[in-house]
């Protein structure tokens, strides 16, 4: 009977391949990986071949290069950060949880701020949205030691606040004060505070824009603020917007976006108000904000305004229009008029502000910059064009929120 297995060979043994050309490619394949194998191995013996001290070095770390000198310019930026950071403090405020609600101008409890250090006499100022709602707060100095504070007054127009700490006075190193009128978009500042819980961090940046027009979280119009592109986040607030000679300019109050995260757009509360401001705290406390008792045009709609008034009626060029005026209040009392309207299909300007205490006025800015020096009592004059006449009323500023 023949074998049924072909590849078996007379003396018992298999042929493994039958066909050359898989045994060619066996042997292909066997002799690569020898190769390979020797190589490999050859390469572990040369690399003990090179010497103890050559092994050694490969399982050392690398040497370091030493750094260069630091610029002129890292130079100036580390002396900025060392003299005013000493002066920067981390506010932090508590308040009762039977009371509801955040702590106004934070996120969560306790609420978090920047501030800095006024004078030796421990006033410490920061921004009112950081204190305002509070039970307690505290003020922890660069030395970290903490201090329990008592607020001493607020300017909500400004969302400027003061607290007083009692540390010993060399613990006090009071920020240096600068100027803001002379600022130039594109000047280097620098912003130190605490975004986010972490203490003295320094960002730096330029002035992208200056005369802005902010609303501060109570609501409040904030005229002259400058816009920096220095990050500033939740914690900033409150901290110093500093120029390149490390002196205060500005207190850093608001970011641009309701996200409250830094996108390059920060608004600081320039440092001539704060220099005006803190002293008139400390003297007299809580600031009540002057109220006119009347509502004036958006500059853009008192244009329009004047525009189709001067063939009509008068020719003004330039004035502030009265567009309401509440009943009872300063406006009101001194005659201020409003528009009026006859029927659905027409309206009359009534006052239109051209000038205050003298001043010329052009825009709501104009009437803005000189109330804002003004206080509940005072007494201002307003000199009014009223259907081609020249008037004047005297008004005497109240309280916000008496009328």
């Amino acid at each position: 009977m023949s074998d049924p297995n072909p590849a078996r060979e007379a003396n018992g043994t298999h042929r493994v391949f039958s066909n050359p050309w898989v045994f060619g490619g066996t042997v292909f394949v066997a002799t690569t990986a020898l190769v390979l194998g020797v190589l490999h191995l050859t390469d572990r013996v040369d690399l003990s071949d090179r010497g103890h001290d050559d092994v050694a070095a490969l399982q050392r770390p690398r040497p370091v290069t030493l750094r260069g000198a630091l610029t002129e310019s890292e130079q100036r930026t580390m002396d900025i950060y060392r003299r005013a950071s000493r002066s920067v403090v981390h506010v932090t405020t508590e308040r009762d949880e039977s009371l509801g609600g955040p702590v106004v101008g934070s996120a969560d409890r306790p609420g978090s701020g920047s501030g800095f250090i006024w004078n030796d006499r421990g006033y410490i100022v920061t921004n009112a949205h950081v204190v305002v709602g509070s039970t307690r707060g505290f003020v922890s100095l660069s030395n970290g030691t903490r201090w329990e504070a008592e607020l001493v007054g607020l300017a909500t127009a400004w969302d400027l606040a003061v607290l007083q700490i009692k540390a010993p006075r060399d613990h006090l190193p009071a920020i240096d004060v600068g100027t803001s009128h002379d600022l130039s978009v594109g000047q280097s500042v620098y912003a130190i505070g605490n975004p986010f819980g972490l203490d003295q961090t320094l960002t730096s940046g330029v002035v992208s824009g200056l005369h802005r027009h902010i609303r501060s979280r109570r609501g409040v119009d904030i005229l002259g603020v400058i816009q920096t592109d220095a990050a500033i986040n939740p914690g900033n607030s409150g901290g110093p917007l500093l120029d390149s000679s490390g002196n205060l300019i500005g207190i850093n109050t608001a970011i641009h976006i309701e996200s409250e995260t830094s996108m390059g757009v920060g608004f600081a509360v320039p440092v001539e108000i704060i220099n005006n401001e803190v002293p008139r705290i400390i003297r007299e406390g809580f600031q009540d904000w002057p109220e006119l008792g009347m509502v004036l045009a958006p500059d853009m709609c008192s244009r329009e305004l004047l525009r189709k008034s001067r063939s009509e009626e008068e020719d003004i060029e330039f004035g502030v229009v009265v567009i309401e005026v509440a009943i009872g209040g300063p406006a009101h009392q001194a005659d201020v008029r409003s528009m009026s309207s006859q029927g659905s299909q027409r309206l009359y300007i009534g006052d239109v502000i051209v000038g205050v205490d003298g001043q010329p006025v052009a825009s709501r800015d104009d009437v803005d910059a000189v109330i804002d020096r003004k206080r509940p009592g005072d007494e201002i004059v307003f000199d009014l064009r009223r259907k081609g006449e020249r008037v004047q009323a005297c008004l005497r500023l109240a309280a916000r929120g008496s009328l």
